[in-house]
């Protein structure tokens, strides 16, 4: 019996030190995302409440993947002012897969007079179905310079005067009118000009004869700016008797 004691012991010990040593293996994990890529920002319009406003429109393409899928994005941005990325702006964060566009309003983000233009700047990375944080984009930037200004309406011949005061190189612009109540719209010819650096650009366009007689009521408006990449846009109504 005392022999059997002393074979037992080592064995005891033999099997506690195997099971202290056994790890357990974790299948490995698929790499993760690469960044999404983001396509140069344009400026829009959107409908917020029961206005028109202007908004970044960001595009992207997915990220190059065949091991995981993605389930959302995330989006960052930088205006002048921050002290850094971030997330807190409306719905800019666990966009589903399937969308691969954004719009920002741009509430109160246009240059003001004392400036020549501003950088917003944006980037995305996506989350795979796992939880985890892929790449984030390089950063995209979209230049914006001041807004134009309506400066005169002839409502009854449907003609439009507008300005921008940028002093930097000549723009192209161009308006787009459009009504709701009678699904209508119109786009003038894309315009250019070069004026003297110390007076406002200006442009003028008129709607079709066809269209004036659908011209009263509610119109909404929209003046595209494009100064050598440099973007601005400006929305309002018009009452059209």
């Amino acid at each position: 019996m005392q022999l059997l004691r002393f074979v037992l012991i080592p064995f005891f010990f033999a099997v506690v030190s195997l099971f202290l040593t056994c790890k357990t293996v974790s299948p490995d994990l698929p790499p993760r995302l690469d960044s999404p890529v983001l396509r140069p920002i344009e400026l829009a319009v959107i409908k917020k409440s029961s206005e028109y406003v202007e908004a970044a429109h960001l595009t992207w393409s997915k990220p190059l993947s065949d091991s995981v899928e993605v389930a959302y994005y995330n989006l960052l941005r930088m205006f002048p002012g921050d002290s850094g990325y971030n997330d807190n702006f409306p719905s800019s964060q666990g966009i589903p897969a399937s969308i691969e566009n954004f719009f920002d309003p741009l509430i109160n983000s246009f240059p003001s007079a004392l400036e020549s233009y501003r950088p917003l700047i944006y980037r995305i990375y996506a989350v795979d179905e796992l939880g985890r944080a892929g790449d984030t984009s390089a950063p995209c930037t979209l230049l914006v310079v001041k807004q134009p200004s309506l400066k005169h309406s002839d409502l009854t011949k449907g003609c439009f005067t507008w300005s921008s005061d940028v002093n930097l190189s000549g723009p192209y612009s161009y308006c787009h009118l459009w009504s709701d109540s009678s699904n209508l719209s119109w786009t003038s010819n894309t315009m250019y000009t070069f004026p003297p650096t110390d007076k406002p650009a200006e442009f003028s366009a008129c709607i079709p004869d066809s269209l004036m007689k659908f011209f009263h009521g509610t119109w909404f408006y929209a003046l595209f700016i494009d100064i050598g990449g440099s973007q601005s846009l400006k929305t309002g109504t018009l009452y059209v008797p």
